[in-house]
């Protein structure tokens, strides 16, 4: 795949009285506003600029994840785990996976069901966006 880089860019008006112009000096991105009268900078910004933080994984539906389960072949799996479950902990988990409305990424029960899954963290991601998408 090739690449294109643009250092300098020019927007002249129809009348010609006022242009705005990109530049790049030293690593810094500048718009310019050039006029009959005099130039002046109206933004400036580095070119090495970070990466927004990735969005959090959204919640799914109790359908979407029991369908996406299903699809991986993971369900039977994940109802075995759940009720194998001992003491209150596994009963605080029967009731969340049954009654919950919907099953968030950053719970404990989804580590838990990953854990008992041997699933890491990217393929859990995988598993929530294939839900997110039913």
């Amino acid at each position: 795949m090739s690449q294109l880089t643009i250092t300098s860019a020019q927007y002249t008006n129809p009348t010609r009285s006022s242009a705005l112009v990109f530049t790049e000096e030293e690593g810094t991105l500048f718009l310019h506003q050039e006029d009959a009268r005099w130039p002046q900078v109206l933004a400036a910004a580095p070119q090495d600029v970070e990466s927004p933080a990735p969005l959090p994984m959204p919640a799914v539906t109790q359908r979407q994840a029991r369908l996406a389960l299903r699809a991986a072949g993971k369900l039977a799996a994940v109802n075995a785990a759940i009720a194998g479950m001992p003491g209150d902990a596994g009963e605080d988990a029967r009731i969340e996976w049954e009654f919950a409305s919907t099953i968030d990424r950053a719970s404990p029960l989804v580590a838990a069901m990953g854990a008992a899954l041997a699933m890491d963290g990217p393929a859990l991601d995988d598993l929530f966006r294939q839900a997110a998408a039913l």
